[in-house]
């Protein structure tokens, strides 16, 4: 029966790797798109030892990780068995096993279904209470490894390592509640996506990156907060809202528990999204809580939205810390 299902999801997937592996693993267009020049591995992160092959069984080689199919890949980048893996394209794909309704996925699997998508507004079809959520990120974050400062997208994004911490390929960011506990956690891969865990809290819930003083800068994504937190001299703590919906809830929390604090709401600069979202919630944020609005600005052709780019660019490739 299993080896029919096996066959069946095999079957369903062929020639659909492409949407398969974006969908389930957060690749780009370009990381699915066949082709005989090396890019950057999704998985282990080489900068020039990817190919992908076919789009119809999802082959592709890295001289670092290996080559397999994509049952392989998804197997690399979830740490996974087999059937595990199998399961996510079957959610993807919605097959269902029939007789057997109780198939059981690691944390985090099947993340169109499981988790949020892209760090932003919670996707959860799962019925499970926070406070279950919330234990098994606790669980999860203490088990785990001191990160690696070499962790790709510590590299490319330029910052050191404050407070999270490292499970296989995946770098765990907790979501803390104002009085410190850990209630969800934020996944971040080698290819900079980010997901939340499954059913865990979000509202109000922050990392905190140094300790409060007179001061406190509020962001949205732990680059911007580290690499602003490295500029300083790491004098001025930051806190990582996650999510531009955050910032308010966040600030106030923050107001609650420092009355005295002076709190300042690192924008995003969404300069090439309708309406620049990024802005908005962080001036809703200020608002709410008597506090003051940084925003970055670039050069018309300069790159970059948020406060990580533009202290990047300024530095010009040279470590914003010591």
């Amino acid at each position: 029966m299993k080896n029919k299902w096996s066959d069946r999801v095999k079957q369903a997937a062929c020639g659909k790797w492409d949407l398969i592996l974006q969908e389930v693993c957060s690749f780009s267009k370009k990381d699915t798109r066949p082709t005989k020049i090396g890019m950057p591995c999704p998985n282990c992160g080489g900068r020039d030892r990817y190919e992908f092959k076919s789009t119809i069984d999802g082959y592709h080689m890295c001289r670092g990780c290996g080559a397999g199919d994509g049952i392989t890949m998804i197997r690399k980048l979830y740490n996974c068995s087999f059937p595990e893996a199998l399961n996510r394209v079957a959610q993807f794909l919605g097959i269902h096993q029939q007789g057997d309704c109780s198939l059981h996925y690691q944390e985090g699997h099947n993340r169109k279904i499981n988790e949020t998508r892209t760090g932003g507004e919670r996707v959860d079809s799962a019925q499970k209470g926070q406070k279950v959520a919330a234990q098994e990120a606790r669980e999860i974050f203490l088990s785990a490894t001191g990160a690696n400062p070499a962790f790709p997208y510590f590299i490319n994004k330029r910052v050191g390592v404050y407070g999270v911490r490292q499970q296989n390929n995946r770098i765990l960011v907790p979501l803390k509640d104002i009085d410190g506990n850990i209630r969800s956690l934020q996944y971040i891969y080698p290819n900079g996506k980010k997901y939340f865990h499954k059913g865990g809290a979000i509202k109000g819930c922050f990392h905190l990156i140094g300790e409060v003083n007179n001061t406190i800068y509020i962001a949205e994504g732990y680059a911007t907060a580290a690499s602003v937190y490295q500029l300083n001299k790491r004098t001025v703590p930051v806190a990582v809202a996650f999510t531009a919906g955050n910032l308010k809830q966040v600030a106030i929390e923050l107001r609650k528990k420092y009355p005295q604090t002076y709190i300042v709401i690192l924008a995003d600069n969404d300069r090439f999204t309708p309406g620049n979202p990024g802005l908005t919630k962080a001036r809703e944020a200020a608002d709410a809580v008597h506090g003051e609005v940084r925003c970055p600005t670039f050069r018309e052709n300069e790159p970059g939205t948020d406060y990580n780019d533009w202290i990047n660019n300024k530095l010009q490739g040279e470590k914003a810390w010591a």
